[in-house]
């Protein structure tokens, strides 16, 4: 169970057509009974428009058994066909990541996410794993398509300097295209291929120490 508290407001002037929203949380949690798989302490989301057009707001805490604890801002607009996010900010890992949004689903659904930080440390929520990364990366989808792009991960873990990129395409059950490299300190590991009914990878690992 949960002591979830929620506040809902809305408002409507049906001279000029237009609208106001706004709903407010604390201690709210997903699945909303039993075990939570994701905990909200507390967020707010504010939105107006009319029938065309709208705008918005976001800010939320979120705390995950798997994930670091976050805190989401971010800006929205949007008509009947899609909703961009601007301005988003995840404050997370004792640093702030930076990104743009964008879902669609007209005339048909795909979304769409890049984002950027500096500075993030794991040690936070993963202490055996000490660091200063930077990280760049991008995300895509559809009903039938997911794209993954680790455009750069950089920077030093655990006392190693750490370069790393990745990509993936995943469609249906298959991934026609999987990606990685990684350069840990005098470690090397590359790894290129598919994904499908058959395994289709090449890959190289390259360890002096070993």
């Amino acid at each position: 169970g949960t002591d979830a508290q929620l506040n809902a407001q809305a408002h409507w002037q049906p001279l000029v057509r237009a609208w106001s929203a706004s709903l407010k949380w604390q201690r709210l949690q997903w699945p909303l009974t039993g075990g939570a798989m994701l905990r909200s302490p507390e967020g707010v989301i504010e939105a107006r428009g009319d029938y065309e057009r709208y705008s918005g707001r976001i800010d939320a805490a979120t705390t995950s058994a798997n994930l670091p604890p976050a805190r989401w801002r971010a800006d929205a607009t949007g008509n009947r066909k899609s909703i961009a996010f601007s301005d988003v900010a995840v404050e997370t890992l004792g640093s702030t990541l930076f990104g743009t949004a964008q879902v669609a689903w007209s005339p048909q659904f795909s979304w769409y996410t890049q984002f950027s930080g500096k500075e993030l440390n794991p040690a936070g929520t993963w202490p055996e794993w000490p660091g200063s990364l930077a990280l760049r990366a991008a995300l895509s989808g559809s009903r039938d398509e997911l794209r993954a792009d680790i455009q750069s991960l950089e920077g030093r873990l655990r006392d190693q300097m750490l370069e790393a990129r990745a990509s993936l395409i995943k469609k249906h059950d298959n991934y026609p295209h999987v990606a990685l490299d990684v350069a840990a300190g005098e470690a090397k590991v590359n790894i290129a291929g598919a994904l499908d009914n058959q395994w289709n990878l090449a890959w190289h690992v390259a360890v002096p120490d070993l």
